[in-house]
């Protein structure tokens, strides 16, 4: 068994293992990109003690096997650990109340339960109905899991683009009709389906909801805590027992998912209602140092480890992409859109290429099928005349707040982009749909060889790459959020970091 006598450990990661060991309370670890954070979670844990009962909770599903190898690669040295991601663990409480429970995949429940709130006939006849309700019910799940309040819901409507659209507001579904629609398909979760069907947001909303969670153990460590939403992060909360300890990890400059329902401010937030001390990761042995000091920039206090390589940080055209990128190779960029037609390049030239995320291929699949056109032209028009109605949309409400406005615009350009490039060169709807599976994967499932991945910053989060190009004008630094998603660009990127800058028109 690895001890501490054994490995130079860092000074901040010896503080940790002693609050493992002989801390009270509770605490916050804020680690930066690249600090070692999984070795020193796994290391400290086994500081616990054998009679405590943990659980690490994981973020996703790729941050889950990692942390099972390393746990099981220990064997009876932390045989008292338990690692699952939230959802497993809220499945686990579902399974003890409703022990025929299954999984649905597909999400189907979801859509069944949605249908069933607003009937059959407005499923069929109003476009874009029940995928819209659908989406805002698991947004109610995630961040409002209690809330009866319709202000509360249409806030949270506008926030996520769950707004009606002219023509289901003139078939009668307006604003406040679809907001108490997704509370009604929201608290429907609470029911058994007669099938048994669970779908991935009742895996945390349904034992929240029903009081099915259990303080099973003794400590809770939560990893990349300020990737979790509301429900997640009060789950791992319940699962802990009442003269317990719970441990929270992770980098508030790394919170860039708050558009999907993230807690941004979960770090800050749970300092305060846990009382906890706080403890730091601050010293990166991923980057190189030149590309430490572009990090730095944004984050004062991220530092290279002493024996970091001094790395390189360069330029090159986006037209040099072609040239220049390699199989393992990532190129990222801050905007969707700019990866699909860059992925299509090298795969044209006979360069194996992806673009990260089968569940971005999947939405897109969706949002596809929701537009119900029969040609591709059709499709196309209906996915401008949408951007174009959203747009003023946008504007008429926002007139006030140029900040939000902006954002919004900016991400509707975007959604409208992305899904024109999908269809670009199609002859037919089954192509569009076709790419939507086959230009789609996730790093957790391993490539079978090199490629290159093609990746929006939000789904590199995790990951890193020898060499990292970045679409330059697709980044900026001028809020908060932009200049957190700056932080993780730059942050994946081990011995070289290439700006890639547009060609002059």
């Amino acid at each position: 068994m690895e001890t501490t006598t054994e490995k130079k450990w860092s000074l901040q990661q010896l503080a940790i293992f002693v609050w493992f060991t002989s801390g009270i309370g509770n605490l916050i670890v804020r680690a930066r990109a690249g600090t070692g954070k999984t070795t020193t979670i796994i290391e400290a844990v086994k500081h616990a003690g054998h009679e405590v009962k943990i659980l690490l909770a994981a973020f996703n599903r790729r941050i889950y096997l990692e942390l099972d190898k390393r746990v099981k690669e220990l064997g009876e040295a932390v045989k008292n650990v338990e690692v699952r991601t939230l959802h497993a663990l809220g499945f686990r409480f579902i399974l003890r109340q409703w022990p025929n429970a299954k999984i649905d995949e597909t999400g189907q429940v979801d859509t069944d339960r949605v249908i069933k709130v607003v009937g059959a006939q407005a499923a069929d006849t109003v476009m874009g109905l029940v995928p819209m309700v659908r989406k805002l019910a698991g947004l109610l799940k995630n961040i409002h899991p209690f809330t009866y309040n319709i202000n509360d819901v249409m806030d949270l409507a506008f926030r996520f683009d769950c707004e009606p659209t002219e023509e289901q507001i003139r078939d009668g579904w307006d604003l406040e009709r679809v907001c108490r629609a997704a509370g009604k398909a929201r608290d429907a979760a609470m029911v058994k389906d007669a099938e048994g069907r669970i779908s991935f947001d009742d895996m945390v909303y349904v034992p929240l909801a029903n009081g099915f969670c259990r303080p099973w153990f003794s400590m809770v460590v939560v990893d990349e805590a300020q990737d979790m939403n509301y429900s997640q992060l009060l789950l791992a909360q319940k699962a802990c027992k009442p003269r317990g300890r719970i441990v929270v990890v992770g980098d508030d400059y790394q919170a860039i998912y708050g558009f999907r329902g993230a807690d941004e401010g979960s770090l800050d937030r749970l300092k305060q209602d846990l009382r906890a001390i706080e403890l730091g990761l601050t010293t990166t042995y991923r980057c190189g140092r030149s590309i430490v000091d572009v990090a730095r920039a944004i984050v004062p206090d991220f530092n290279a480890g002493e024996g970091n390589p001094d790395g390189i940080v360069d330029g090159c055209s986006a037209d040099a992409l072609y040239e220049l990128a390699q199989p393992g190779d990532f190129i990222l960029s801050r905007k969707n859109a700019r990866l699909m037609p860059l992925c299509l390049g090298f795969l044209k030239r006979g360069i194996r290429c992806r673009i990260e995320g089968k569940d971005v291929g999947k939405q897109l699949r969706e949002t596809v099928q929701s537009f119900k056109a029969r040609t591709v032209p059709e499709f196309i028009a209906r996915v401008q005349g949408w951007g174009k109605k959203r747009n003023a949309r946008i504007c008429k409400k926002l007139a006030n707040n140029e900040e939000l406005r902006a954002a919004k615009l900016d991400e509707l350009a975007d959604s409208v982009e992305m899904l024109t490039a999908l269809a670009d060169g199609c002859g037919s709807i089954s192509e569009v749909l076709a790419r939507t599976e086959t230009l789609f994967g996730d790093s957790a499932d391993g490539d079978a060889l090199p490629t290159i991945i093609c990746s929006s910053v939000h789904k590199a989060k995790g990951l890193e790459a020898t060499r990292v190009f970045i679409l330059a004008d697709t980044v900026n630094t001028r809020n908060r959020e932009e200049s957190n998603i700056y932080y993780v660009a730059v942050t994946r990127a081990k011995a070289r970091l290439t700006w890639a800058m547009p060609v002059a028109a």
